[in-house]
């Protein structure tokens, strides 16, 4: 990538992420030799209290289990959001398949 940006200066790259260290990424694309410099915007989010729950025990099948949690933690626990992190596309793809077959009739799902 820095060698395409030494070519083509007019080449703007954006990177974004709510964990990254910037000061190292930032480095490696600056290049004073082709007068390349970089320029970090940080951007407060906003903070809201976070439960965590883990399993004790590794699973078979860790999609068929977010599920069947994400669906526990739906009916006995108070109103609130649910945020569950999976892999890739296949993985999501599964896992709204599967939520919504084992919810119908039981609540509202709204998928977007």
């Amino acid at each position: 990538m820095n060698r395409i940006q030494k070519k083509r200066t007019e080449l703007k790259i954006i990177v974004s992420s709510a964990t990254l260290n910037a000061g190292p990424i930032s480095r490696f694309f600056e290049d004073e030799e082709h007068n390349l410099k970089t320029k970090v915007l940080h951007v407060e989010g906003r903070m809201f209290p976070v439960d965590i729950f883990y399993l004790q025990q590794p699973c078979k099948n860790y999609v068929t289990k977010a599920v069947e949690l994400t669906l526990d933690i739906h009916m006995k626990k108070p109103d609130g959001d649910i945020l569950v992190f999976l892999t890739g596309q296949e993985e999501i793809e599964s896992f709204i398949d599967l939520i919504g077959e084992l919810s119908k009739g039981n609540f509202i799902l709204d998928l977007f």
